[in-house]
């Protein structure tokens, strides 16, 4: 927005106002107004309440959303329904990944695209990136991992019986990229394929702008593109298979339409480790819905993970802990002297083994000392209070430039 100072000819305030603001609510509106109309016609959207979710099934979801700010309704429509979702092409700089939590029972890891510069975020709209969400209720078995790439971010699933399974969200080069790129994001995937396929099986999900045709599987059709010929190779190379192209799943036999000539194609796809095929439970590519704005269809893979306790150790995800209320000698005394006395105690028991203990015995002293800490402080500390009206970006500079704009409108009125 255009700031107004004292100087300014009270004559061209208007024209300031008109081309600095109504030009840039006017797309924001539509938007708005486009949401509105689609969630009459699908009041489903409207209605839904958190999905009742299966201990033993793992619903996860793949998605290219072509842009976060015009496919909210349906991002959250499908968040409803699911455990895992993976995003690709939220376009979001950096400072804005925030408005990826849309969803208040979804935890998020995000990336930007590293080609963006941060000085033009909100002057230019963004490209690229990639996201995965995971509802709150798997905090405690959901471990983000370290990926040195904007085009690939995934997650660490801890499994019952101590197995492992990695679920990654990956956004590949287009066909009209270099063929460089594709093949270096290849290398790169490859490489953290072999690291985390070691303590266990891999899961991928995305947009990897790789149409594959019969050779993929019964559901592949037309010509194998370019990048299509390199995917497989990696399949092959990692004792992976592209589960979607299988005879078992349902939809649509593309996953993608161009919305400037409205050719379709098989983008997005599920690949999995050849070890767990067998605990598949569904595949599907969603049809078209008028809520979906995209130019992709989400694609959707069922897992059999076993039964997850999807509550135990969770910290309660509203409350924080307000520290600050509290002098050192209060935290002293509330908090840390109490923990002392509770670590005093299990040192004991650990002395009285002589330091010999099972595997088992180590992880129960250790979800010991964490639920000590977590259940002291919920009993000693008090809680902020959560104010929904902040804002997560919010700063002092905005706060000052908020202020001016006030005094811009006193000055116009």
């Amino acid at each position: 927005m255009t700031i107004i100072t004292k100087s300014t000819s009270v004559l061209s305030v208007p024209f300031i106002l008109v081309d600095s603001v109504m030009s840039k609510m006017a797309s924001k509106l539509n938007i708005l107004f486009i949401a509105l109309i689609l969630c009459i016609y699908s009041p489903n959207m409207c209605s839904m309440g958190p999905k009742t979710f299966n201990e033993s099934n793992m619903c996860v979801r793949g998605w290219n959303m072509h842009g976060q700010s015009p496919n909210c309704p349906y991002f959250y429509q499908l968040l409803n329904s699911t455990d895992i979702l993976a995003i690709s092409e939220h376009w979001l700089y950096e400072q804005r990944l925030h408005e990826l939590n849309v969803h208040s029972h979804f935890s998020c890891a995000a990336k930007a695209s590293k080609h963006l510069d941060p000085m033009q975020c909100g002057n230019k709209i963004g490209y690229g990136g990639v996201a995965i969400l995971w509802n709150k209720s798997l905090d405690h078995v959901i471990l983000p991992i370290n990926i040195e790439s904007d085009r690939v971010c995934g997650v660490r699933l801890l499994l019952p019986n101590k197995n492992v399974l990695h679920i990654i969200s990956v956004y590949l080069p287009t066909d009209h990229s270099h063929v460089d790129d594709f093949s270096d994001t290849i290398d790169l995937l490859e490489e953290v394929i072999a690291r985390l396929s070691s303590a266990g099986p891999v899961y991928i999900i995305g947009d990897m702008n790789s149409h594959i045709g019969p050779e993929g599987g019964p559901r592949g059709n037309g010509k194998t593109s370019r990048h299509g010929k390199l995917l497989m190779k990696l399949m092959s190379r990692c004792s992976l298979v592209a589960y979607d192209l299988g005879n078992t799943t349902s939809g649509p036999d593309y996953t993608f339409v161009s919305q400037a000539n409205g050719s379709a194609s098989y983008l997005d796809h599920c690949i999995v480790s050849k070890s767990i095929v067998k605990s598949v439970t569904h595949c599907c590519v969603h049809d078209e819905d008028p809520l979906n704005l995209s130019d992709h269809m989400p694609i959707e893979i069922g897992l059999n993970c076993g039964s997850i306790d999807r509550h135990s150790n969770m910290v309660d995800s509203e409350r924080r802990i307000a520290w600050s209320k509290l002098t050192e000698e209060q935290v002293k005394s509330q908090y840390t002297d109490n923990i002392d006395n509770l670590m005093c105690d299990l040192y004991k028991q650990i002395e009285a083994k002589n330091g010999e203990l099972t595997e088992k015995e180590i992880d129960d002293c250790f979800n010991t000392m964490a639920a000590s800490m977590v259940d002291t402080a919920k009993k000693n500390i008090p809680s902020k209070k959560n104010n929904k009206g902040i804002k997560p970006f919010w700063s002092p500079t905005l706060t000052a430039l908020s202020k001016e704009v006030k005094k811009a409108w006193g000055i116009w009125d």
